[in-house]
């Protein structure tokens, strides 16, 4: 009998584990189909007046993508991808006690007709300045750029407002309803950006939302595509205005003059990597 207790006893760590290992499977698997539903309820709820066709297509495990057929026939392509946190496997529940890992929603799309595209003559960047591995990874382009600033100072402190030239992009920093949507996204906020496509795969107009849901309250799918509507409207409607600027050589005040985000951030990496080697 005590040989059977023993026995019993020597392999309850992987009782315990297997226990641990199904209560995390179907937790995480329970929490990110609720996740899903709500995400599609409400992607369906906020593109029923923009779309025809909503198709979803399971790419892999707990990523998804809508791929959308708009009514605005300036807007050629609508792709939305969805890329919830894997919560099913125990490894990553215990990794993610540690390092959150983030959901993720990239909204992109080409501008044009079935009969082409219609390639933005500008580029526009906005990022959060907390996101400071992101800005040094891209630093060549971000440098290139001018600093734009907006019409509210406590939105140009929290992000980088990059394009060649602020009369390419007043319609943008100069709009109320669009800097105040941009101020309440900072805390989910990684990138909008706006650029000529140079592959046919590569969107003209993405915005990309981190955040880490665990439920409906966590994030607004409504409040993410309000913002990528008002920032296709206001791009479409002024798209011809900034080909006749371009035209004309009207490039508006430089802004280059001010030390750039990207440069700032640079630079200090650069300062901490000199620091650490003559330790």
């Amino acid at each position: 009998m005590s040989v059977w207790i023993d026995f019993v006893i020597s392999l309850s760590p992987f009782f315990i584990f297997t226990g641990l290992w199904a209560v995390v499977y179907f937790r995480g698997s329970k929490v990110n189909k609720k996740l899903l539903e709500s995400f599609e309820n409400e992607i369906q709820d906020v593109l029923g007046t923009h779309v025809n066709e909503i198709n979803k297509v399971k790419i892999r495990s707990d990523e998804y993508e809508f791929r959308c057929s708009t009514k605005n026939k300036n807007i050629k392509v609508l792709t939305l991808h969805l890329k919830l946190v894997s919560r099913s496997f125990i490894i990553q529940w215990i990794i993610n006690l540690f390092f959150k890992e983030q959901d993720r929603l990239f909204i992109g799309s080409k501008f044009g007709t079935n009969q082409g595209d219609e390639n933005p003559v500008y580029r526009f960047d906005i990022v959060p300045y907390r996101k400071k591995s992101f800005i040094s990874k891209r630093f060549d382009t971000f440098i290139a750029m001018d600093d734009i600033p907006t019409i509210k100072k406590s939105v140009d402190k929290k992000y980088m407002f990059k394009s060649e030239s602020v009369a390419y992009v007043e319609h943008f920093v100069d709009n109320e309803e669009f800097i105040e949507l941009i101020d309440n996204m900072e805390p989910i906020m990684e990138h909008l950006t706006i650029h000529k496509s140079q592959e046919d795969t590569d969107p003209h107009l993405s915005i990309t939302f981190e955040f880490y849901a665990v439920n409906e309250d966590d994030y607004s799918v409504s409040e993410m595509l309000q913002l990528f509507f008002l920032t296709a409207q206001l791009h479409i409607s002024n798209h011809d205005t900034i080909k006749k600027k371009l035209a004309k050589g009207k490039k508006g005040k430089s802004m280059t003059a001010r030390r750039g985000a990207a440069r700032s951030v640079a630079s200090r990496k650069k300062k901490s990597k000199k620091r650490s080697r003559k330790k």
